[in-house]
C-alpha cells in the first residue's frame, strides 16, 4: 500500500513538473510575442465601441495618456501600455517596463482585440547604470540574452500572465450588460 501511494504522489509531482515545464516553454517559442481575442455579439457596432472605450478608461490610469488613435467611424482604438515587472537580482531589486500596443476592432456583431509589440523600454538597477538589454528589446526575439537569460525569460512570464489578464478583463467588459437603474 505504502508503495502504491509513494508511487501516486510520485506520478502526481512530475506530471505538475512536466504542465509547467510545458507552459515555461510555450511561453518561450511564442514567436512573434502577441495574443488575440475575437468574438461575437449580438450588439450593434456603436454599442460594442462603447464598451471598448469603457473598457479603456477603466483599465488604464489615464486614458488619454494611452489612446493614440479613437476612431468611432472605423470602429477602431489603438492604445499605448506598459507592464512594470519588478525582479531580484542578487541584493537588488530591478524594475523593468515593457511598452506594449493594444489595438481594438469593432463591427456590427463582432469585435477583436491584439496586444502586440512588446518591448522592454525602461531598466532601473540600483547602483549599477549598465542594463543588460539594448533599450527596445523585442520580447520576440528569438535570442534569450546571454547576460541575464533567467531575467529574459521572467520578464517574458510576467507578461505573458498580465496580457491574459488583460484579456480576460476585456472579454468581462464587452459582455458587461448596459442595462442599469440608476
Amino acid at each position: 500500500m505504502k508503495k502504491i501511494l509513494f508511487l501516486s504522489i510520485l506520478t502526481f509531482c512530475f506530471s505538475i513538473n512536466l504542465s509547467a515545464k510545458k507552459n515555461k516553454d510555450t511561453i518561450q517559442s511564442l514567436n512573434p510575442f502577441e495574443f488575440s481575442y475575437t468574438d461575437t455579439s449580438s450588439e450593434t457596432k456603436s454599442n460594442l465601441y462603447i464598451k471598448a472605450n469603457e473598457w479603456v478608461a477603466n483599465t488604464f490610469n489615464s486614458a488619454k495618456d494611452v489612446i493614440q488613435m479613437n476612431d468611432k467611424e472605423a470602429g477602431k482604438i489603438i492604445a499605448k501600455g506598459v507592464i512594470e515587472c519588478f525582479e531580484t537580482a542578487a541584493l537588488s531589486s530591478i524594475t523593468i517596463d515593457v511598452k506594449f500596443t493594444l489595438a481594438i476592432d469593432v463591427k456590427d456583431k463582432k469585435y477583436r482585440i491584439r496586444l502586440y509589440d512588446f518591448l522592454i523600454t525602461y531598466i532601473s538597477i540600483p547602483g549599477n547604470p549598465y542594463s543588460p538589454f539594448q533599450p527596445n528589446t523585442s520580447l520576440s526575439e528569438d535570442k534569450s540574452h546571454d547576460l541575464w537569460p533567467k531575467n529574459f525569460r521572467n520578464v517574458k512570464y510576467k507578461c505573458y500572465d498580465r496580457a491574459n489578464e488583460l484579456l480576460t478583463s476585456f472579454k468581462a467588459g464587452m459582455k458587461k450588460s448596459d442595462k442599469s437603474d440608476w
